[in-house]
């Protein structure tokens, strides 16, 4: 019965990063253009919240850093929980960097996986976490049909 657990640990974890390498393949190099400069906020919530372009811009380094610390963690080998904690740990502080306070879908969609993942590296197991939480995936994804519709393609 061990045997088979662990089997089915290292499939998963291989699973796992199979997806997250191909989403780091299929990350855009190019550089977005520069958006015409916004007119002067009249309130200080309206400056303080960043446009759907620029948290968009910034989830992209996210996605792709939160890639290559997942391919270094499984290139090591069975991945270790506080490894995977570690990189949700850095995923959360990205993300709600990038989101700040913004109450647009992009930061709504942003919250929700910022929830997901602190969820997940609070576990014991944030692998097994993150395998078991079915909106993991759905929260990404979202983050990508959010940020499509703001004109910047991402791969979360």
């Amino acid at each position: 019965m061990f045997c088979a657990v662990n089997r089915t640990r290292v499939a998963s974890a291989v699973l796992i990063g199979v997806s997250f390498l191909s989403l780091a393949a299929c990350g855009s190099d190019e550089t977005p253009t520069p958006a015409a400069p916004a007119p002067a906020a009249t309130t200080a919530a309206a400056a303080a919240a960043p446009s759907d372009e620029a948290i968009c811009t910034e989830l992209d380094k996210v996605a792709k850093a939160m890639s290559k610390d997942l391919v270094a963690m499984l290139a090591a080998g069975e991945p270790k929980p506080a490894e995977a904690k570690k990189v949700l740990t850095d995923v959360v502080a990205g993300l709600t960097k990038a989101a700040g306070s913004s109450d647009t879908e992009v930061g709504a969609a942003t919250k929700e996986l910022i929830a997901r993942s602190s969820a997940a590296a609070a576990a014991a197991d944030p692998m097994t976490a993150i395998e078991q939480d079915a909106q993991w995936e759905k929260a990404g994804t979202d983050i990508n049909a959010a940020c499509q519709k703001a004109g910047v393609t991402i791969k979360f």
